[in-house]
């Protein structure tokens, strides 16, 4: 993110005999962002494994200013320009101009919440693009590894109420900016699979 100035590290690291991402953000923020297409329809299972070493105590997605998780996981989906306006159309001209790339349309991010109940689902603070999803919430579970199980394909239209276009792009996310906090968070085996 070129307005942020510090960005999270990420590095691989061992943990046993297997390779995972290593996330570490101190009041810092930026992720790891892998284009790729697929159909939802036809893989609408997203798996992965992650810990995180603690929660953020400022951390409530329900304000921007508490808008930062120890960990993330986004999927974003192909924008649909037909259907925004004018000012929308702009914005993202501009994005793509800066960026080089086209911007991604929405967005559904899997967090590990702290104030937000497990299973719950929120607006992003930031953008009525994206929708939040706990599904790891509070510090009970900090230092294991939790395997996660979701379905991209119904989570999109429970929250946005249409049928979903096809995956742009899969990140991982460790945030600190907006509280000032510092994380730790681990990555692995993110995969998206038929039902």
């Amino acid at each position: 993110f070129p307005r942020i100035r510090r960005h999270t590290r990420y590095t691989l690291t061992q943990d046993g005999d297997n390779s995972v991402v290593m996330a570490v953000s101190a009041q810092s923020a930026s992720a790891i962002f892998k284009e790729i297409t697929i159909d939802p329809k036809n893989y609408p299972v997203l798996t992965w494994r992650w810990k995180v070493e603690g929660v953020l105590k400022r951390g409530d997605g329900r304000v921007k200013s508490g808008d930062d998780y120890a960990a993330r996981v986004y999927v974003t989906f192909l924008s649909d320009a037909s259907d925004a306006g004018l000012l929308a159309m702009m914005k993202r001209r501009l994005a793509k101009r800066i960026y080089g790339v086209d911007p991604p349309g929405r967005a559904i991010n899997y967090i590990w919440a702290n104030r937000i109940k497990k299973g719950a689902s929120i607006p992003n603070a930031y953008t009525s693009e994206a929708r939040m999803i706990a599904v790891e919430s509070g510090a009970s579970e900090a230092g294991k590894w939790i395997s996660e199980e979701v379905d991209i394909y119904r989570d999109y239209k429970r929250l946005f109420g249409e049928e979903p276009p096809h995956v742009t792009g899969i990140a991982i996310m460790t945030d600190t900016d907006n509280t000032g906090e510092t994380a730790t968070a681990y990555y692995d085996d993110i995969v998206f699979m038929k039902r």
